[in-house]
């Protein structure tokens, strides 16, 4: 064709089409070459280490400090055995690397998390990328940025360690299953979950929905596959190794902080999903709306979602979907006694009418349904959303011990929204653009409250170091009424308040004054046993909260201020700050 024929067809072509072409030429800009996957990348370290450099250490992440910093690694494989800090060796063994690597800070504290994110969210790229395309890819990598999980891309747990090899097992497993490059992916398989049981006794569990998915791909195939189970054996082998940890992380399960419920599966929902549309949205709300959404996108997966191609048979269907919930909700509020509102009805009936509305719309021999993932898969990503139920049942009996945040690799699931959109617009690039952006842009709007929330938590430090410096003198032991402030303003004081802060610990009243006391063994912290008050006899200063004095013990509230009151010490109020009040405590008694 000359070239004055091209110019004229393009002349010649109607508006719709231009835009059609317009379209077009903007999602292969998205969707195709390495560019967005650099760009994200960039963006995501940029933002990720700016906030892991500012944000103070908090309780937790001081254990991580603490025990990383131990003198040799036989020093903290015995500060482990002390049970202090539940967690396997892989974490603490990553951060002192980094420590050698970057130095003492911040930053290199939170170093290995900040990659095992990112590694984290390009495994998600590549799995959902091998199945549908690299636009929808960049969704399934995009979907954590705007949830809970994020938080522990700059948190010095291992938490997002957990994250990166999950997804990293994940991925090996597809490639295994499907025969590509088996032997190295079977390797990887077993490595990534051996790595991950290293990181977090929890990360046993990721066995679960691999173990499902493996099991629906041998009853499809009629063949039991014993490399990929002999692989899926690297995760118990840590636990074998660990074995003496294991038993004194039990130690404290009796006196956990956090106990688990059977409510606590479908609060994880509300934990990954938290809103501050307050007033709009509640967290039964989203529990209810997730759960939701998940089932429509697992019943566009499932082997039979052809029938979205018929919409009599789409519409009776979608029908039974709005009425199945909505009566199991009433069934709950009459028989069960739930105490289900008549909004969370409306929010899940509007939901499911919705997405009941666009199925339909949807459905149609014009445009049938892309090519699915095989039936093993959809299987494994939709039993990742099982892990929280998972989570709890094993907490219940045997370790009784829980955190929404055990949970975490069910963020995994969310993988299914992605592959479900792509065998229903994937054929339709400029829907797809627009959800990529759409976020990109929530994950960046999303920047601002986080930053923010950075800010204060550094200025408040600030502040509660200068209150100190002027109101607490430059002599007296100043007694910090809280084990998470204790510590917190503990790691790097001013010099004029450098070796007078402590703390008072009832190592019997649960597992936090017991691991807080350990751990001042393993690091030389200031921290006294409440049960010998007696070598605290000269005066001293308290940060407490405001009429502590007063209190009567409880198992959410306690003081120390009361047992010195009874020993007949004088204690006066020297200076208010914000809730808290700082007293001065006189000589103990003879």
């Amino acid at each position: 064709m000359s070239l004055p024929v091209l110019e004229q067809e393009v002349a010649e072509a109607t508006p719709a089409a231009r835009r059609r072409a317009l379209a077009k030429r903007l999602a292969n800009a998205v969707g195709h070459g390495a560019i967005p996957i650099a760009a994200f990348a960039v963006l995501y370290l940029v933002e990720t280490s700016m906030i892991a450099t500012r944000k103070p250490l908090w309780n937790d992440e001081l254990y991580t400090y603490y025990f990383s910093r131990v003198s040799s690694v036989a020093d903290l494989w015995r500060a482990l055995e002390t049970g202090a800090d539940q967690a396997p060796p892989l974490s603490y063994l990553l951060t002192r690397a980094s420590f050698g690597v970057f130095g003492v800070g911040h930053f290199s504290i939170r170093f290995p998390e900040i990659v095992a994110f990112l590694l984290f969210c390009l495994c998600l790229y590549a799995f959902v990328r091998r199945r549908t395309n690299q636009l929808h890819g960049l969704m399934a990598m995009l979907v954590p940025m705007v949830t809970g999980a994020y938080y522990y891309a700059s948190e010095a747990r291992a938490y997002g360690l957990v994250l990166a090899f999950a997804a990293l097992a994940l991925v090996c497993w597809q490639l295994a299953t499907e025969g590509a490059h088996r032997r190295t992916a079977l390797i990887g398989l077993s490595l990534s979950l051996g790595l991950a049981s290293s990181s977090h006794y929890y990360a046993g569990l990721l066995l679960v929905p691999l173990g499902l998915g493996e099991l629906a791909r041998t009853f499809v195939v009629r063949r039991v596959d014993v490399a990929v189970w002999v692989a899926f054996a690297g995760a118990l082998l840590p636990l074998a190794a660990f074995v003496q940890l294991v038993r004194a992380a039990r130690s404290y399960s009796s006196a956990f902080w956090a106990t688990p419920s059977w409510h606590d599966p479908a609060g994880f929902f509300a934990f990954l999903f938290h809103t501050t549309l307050n007033g709009r949205l509640r967290e039964r709300d989203v529990i209810l709306l997730v759960i939701v959404v998940a089932a429509v996108a697992l019943l566009v997966l499932s082997p039979g979602g052809r029938w979205l191609e018929d919409w009599t048979r789409a519409g009776l269907l979608l029908g039974a979907t709005v009425a199945v919930p909505l009566v199991g909700l009433l069934v709950a509020r009459v028989a069960a006694g739930v105490a289900v509102t008549g909004r969370e009805l409306a929010v899940v009936g509007a939901a499911l009418l919705v997405l009941a509305a666009y199925l339909a719309l949807r459905s149609g021999p014009r445009r049938p349904l892309l090519p699915g993932p095989p039936v093993h898969e959809v299987v494994a990503a939709g039993a990742f959303l099982l892990i929280p139920l998972v989570s709890v049942v094993v907490a219940m009996t045997v370790t009784h011990a829980y955190t929404a945040r055990y949970a975490l690799p069910a963020v995994i699931g969310l993988v299914v929204f992605p592959l479900a959109f792509y065998r229903l617009e994937g054929a339709r690039p400029l829907v797809g653009t627009a959800v990529v952006a759409a976020l990109a842009i929530a994950f960046l709007v999303a920047l601002v409250p986080r930053e923010h929330t950075v800010s204060l938590s550094a200025a408040h430090q600030r502040r509660t170091y200068r209150f100190l410096e002027q109101n607490a003198g430059a002599r007296l032991p100043i007694l910090i009424d809280d084990s998470h402030d204790y510590l917190e303003l503990s790691y790097a004081p001013p010099p004029s308040l450098a070796g007078r802060l402590i703390y008072v610990a009832d190592p019997r009243r649960d597992g936090t004054q017991r691991g807080l006391f350990e751990l001042s063994r393993i690091a030389g912290l200031r921290v006294y046993d409440r049960r010998r008050l007696s070598t605290l006899r000269g005066p001293l200063l308290a940060l407490s909260p405001r009429g502590a004095a007063t209190w009567i013990d409880t198992k959410d509230r306690w003081s120390i201020l009361p047992t010195l009151r009874a020993q007949g010490r004088n204690i006066t109020t020297r200076a208010l700050h914000d809730d808290k009040a700082l007293y001065e405590i006189s000589t103990s008694p003879t």
